[in-house]
């Protein structure tokens, strides 16, 4: 979040992005490069798919419900593409808890 922060000059929250996971530690946009690789969160093992190609839905505060940004094209703006997020498909299951380490496999 904090390059998209950077970009927009104010804090974003992520629940406007409605994400399963989010992930704190790693490069900005480093998630692009794991397309196709498998993680590990917690006892879980995901397989990272594709990239999140955003739209207008992230522009609504999720606590009023107004539109207040404008995030696609900010992102749009800042990096040259409208993604944030991966999406992955869970590979093998199992407990994943706040605080748990993300780990590339392969």
């Amino acid at each position: 979040m904090a390059d998209l922060e950077r970009v927009v000059g104010s804090p974003v929250d992520p629940g406007r992005f409605r994400g399963n996971l989010v992930l704190e530690g790693a490069a900005p946009w480093a998630e692009f490069g794991w397309i196709g690789r498998r993680v590990r969160v917690g006892a879980a093992e995901l397989i990272v798919e594709q990239r999140i190609g955003r739209c207008a839905a992230t522009n609504v505060d999720p606590a009023t419900g107004q539109r207040d940004r404008t995030l696609p094209r900010d992102l749009l703006r800042g990096f040259g593409h409208e993604d944030c997020g991966v999406y992955a498909r869970v590979s093998v299951g199992g407990r994943v808890a706040t605080g748990d380490a993300v780990t590339l496999l392969d």
